[in-house]
């Protein structure tokens, strides 16, 4: 499984500051790069290995925007904020300004699993 980078000049602690744009640029192009190079090798003969390109980049836009999809609340703010510890870090996207919190890590875990166990059946049944 290869995944891709979610927006990093996008992440909380990221986003306000000056070079934001210009991250989410070079993370924008890395994406692309990472895609068109994975394409490449799967074209090569390499024994019986089997590349699954897997879209975390997508799944964090989609959980930004659609947080009640996942069973999120709070995709905004932080769950330490401040030191302060909020109610329920299960309905937050990120623990602070930049790692996902565990609820985040099973949404993304979860997908990977579905991206594999479709890509599984596809191939079998080839």
């Amino acid at each position: 499984m290869i995944p891709n980078l979610p927006d990093l000049g996008n992440l909380r602690a990221k986003r306000n500051i000056v070079n934001s744009t210009t991250l989410t640029s070079v993370n924008n192009a890395h994406n692309l790069s990472l895609v068109k190079e994975t394409n490449i090798l799967q074209c090569k003969p390499i024994s019986d290995t089997r590349m699954v390109q897997f879209g975390v980049n997508f799944l964090y836009q989609e959980s930004t925007k659609k947080p009640a999809k996942f069973g999120l609340t709070n995709v905004t703010n932080t769950y330490l904020s401040n030191l302060v510890i909020c109610d329920n870090p299960k309905k937050f996207l990120f623990w602070h300004g930049i790692h996902p919190t565990t609820a985040a890590h099973e949404i993304f875990a979860k997908a990977a699993l579905k991206t594999l166990n479709i890509r599984e059946s596809h191939s079998s049944q080839s």
